[in-house]
């Protein structure tokens, strides 16, 4: 079973809610995160991916929109798709989308053509990276457990393994980077890591955790995530945050902790230069150095997660919640950031998705009287 989206909450009640643990600092400019532009999406808004590149939206009914770094649109097409079968993907100058439940399509990022479509029973998510030789790889998923890894300009499989999975895979993610590709998924067993060489598609690590654990970041050639352990006497969760290196598994650190709720595999993990978030399901963020595990600040929401979208842009903290608000928060000390772009007591605008690409979060955001739009969300230059 997958998460829903849950709506219908304000923005103001986050800024009431988010409560201080820690002071603010003082004597320096407060990070912000301002909109630098807002373009149409697409029918029927679903998901949204962005990189250097610019960002890709998608529709229920196959609308993709592709926009540059500055919001031009550089093509719109519809394509046939069924809806709800996971993200896209996008990578250089492709873009994969799902487009059933059986079947992906390779689509040219800058001449708006199908390069390629592949069956796959039970498709599900899919990752664009750099494969063998520096050509583009795709990892293509299936929720029963087969992982494929195809050409990227040709759809071609280059090799197929089957993990074991205990009845179907949930929050399944793949990432393709620096000669790995790496699997995520959790099931009725727990939550589970399957890391592969991109050359062969032999096995390089593993890791299990007996319990859910939040989806992994990966960044800069390290692999981190919280994961539940066990109850201790007073029923909180007992739970592990570790940074593990991408190339080999090896443990860079590990920090205990323990929380009112534990970590959930649809609630991913946020990280970035400036450090590494992770969010429980009652909505406590707890913000770690990425080199030391040192935990920085915590702050309670009050504002129980199922499926939170946190992510380090820069030196800021932003997690979308419920559809309708952002909380913001200064990496560095946790200080709350107020005068969010999204309007205070708002409850006619919906974010479908938001992703972070260094100092700038995309969101794909919905109106009520039907309009859709992609916004950029910038921090102050350095």
């Amino acid at each position: 079973m997958r998460c829903a989206r849950r709506y219908g909450v304000a923005a103001s009640a986050f800024a009431l809610a988010f409560s201080l643990a820690s002071s603010a600092s003082g004597g320096t400019t407060e990070p912000t995160l301002d909109k630098a532009w807002e373009a149409s999406g697409p029918i029927d808004p679903e998901t949204l991916a962005a990189d250097e590149l610019g960002a890709v939206a998608l529709g229920g009914g196959g609308e993709i929109v592709v926009l540059d770094t500055s919001g031009e649109q550089r093509w719109r097409l519809t394509i046939p798709r069924e809806g709800g079968f996971g993200p896209l993907a996008i990578g250089g100058d492709l873009i994969v989308v799902p487009i059933d439940h059986d079947s992906y399509v390779g689509i040219n990022r800058v001449t708006p053509a199908i390069q390629w479509e592949h069956f796959l029973a039970g498709a599900s998510v899919a990752a664009v990276g750099a494969g063998p030789g520096g050509s583009t790889a795709v990892a293509l998923v299936s929720d029963g457990g087969v992982l494929e890894l195809v050409d990227g300009a040709s759809g071609t499989v280059r090799w197929t393994v089957a993990v074991a999975v205990d009845d179907g895979m949930v929050a399944e993610r793949a990432w393709v980077i620096d000669d790995r590709v790496l699997l995520a998924w959790a099931d009725d067993a727990g939550s589970h890591l399957r890391v592969f060489a991109t050359d062969g598609g032999a096995v390089v690590w593993q890791h299990d955790a007996p319990e859910f654990s939040s989806t992994p970041a990966v960044f800069a050639g390290t692999v981190t995530f919280a994961e539940n352990i066990r109850l201790d006497r007073k029923e909180r969760v007992v739970a592990e945050v570790r940074s593990l290196a991408l190339a080999d598994g090896r443990e860079r650190w590990d920090r205990g902790g323990r929380s009112t709720s534990g970590y959930w595999a649809a609630i991913s993990t946020a990280a970035g230069a400036d450090g590494v978030a992770l969010v429980d399901i009652a909505g406590r963020v707890t913000v770690v150095d990425p080199t030391s595990g040192r935990v920085r600040w915590k702050h309670t929401t009050n504002l129980a997660q199922v499926a939170a979208e946190p992510h380090v842009v820069g030196d800021v903290f932003a997690m979308t919640t419920y559809g309708t608000g952002i909380v913001l928060a200064e990496m560095a000390d946790g200080a709350p950031i107020y005068g969010s772009v999204v309007d205070e007591g708002q409850t006619v605008m919906t974010i479908e998705s938001s992703v972070a690409v260094g100092g700038s979060l995309y969101l794909l955001v919905s109106w009520s009287w039907g309009d859709t739009e992609v916004w950029k969300l910038q921090g102050e230059p350095a």
